[in-house]
């Protein structure tokens, strides 16, 4: 997916393990607002449900408890906010996301992260954050991090 230029690049990271990332995407969620769309791009494997797993923790959720929702297409995490964990790795279209409630969900979550958020371009004016992950070597990922 190409950054369109209503997305600033607002900060850039190196990160050199699993944790690292963890407490990259802990910190940033301090400034997510109620409401916000957050997207993540990247190869399968690059970080995305570790960045997650960031999040939650900055909202009092467990590691543990988040995990892929590539089967079920959507997890619901209860902590101090309320997070919609989209996955659209195995959707096939917007009217598929739509079906099971994207836009409702919208109007009453604290915070929704997309999985595989390229995947749809119909949604790409929903997202508030951007969140990129390439992979640099075995362990380390450049962040790059958008912001509208």
């Amino acid at each position: 997916m190409k950054i369109k230029k209503n997305y600033n690049l607002y900060k850039k990271y190196i990160s050199s393990s699993p944790e690292n990332t963890k407490k990259i995407a802990q910190n940033l969620a301090k400034e997510f607002k109620k409401g916000d769309v957050i997207a993540l791009i990247g190869q399968l494997g690059a970080g995305k449900t570790c960045f997650i797993k960031g999040i939650g923790k900055s909202c009092g959720i467990s590691n543990n408890e988040i995990v892929s929702p590539t089967f079920v297409l959507l997890r619901i995490y209860n902590g101090k906010k309320i997070i919609y964990h989209f996955d659209l790795y195995r959707i096939k279209d917007y009217k598929e996301l739509e079906n099971i409630g994207y836009r409702e969900f919208m109007a009453i979550a604290d915070l929704i992260v997309i999985e595989w958020a390229d995947k749809l371009e119909e949604i790409y004016n929903d997202f508030n954050w951007i969140i990129k992950i390439d992979y640099i070597s075995e362990k380390q990922r450049e962040i790059k991090i958008y912001k509208r």
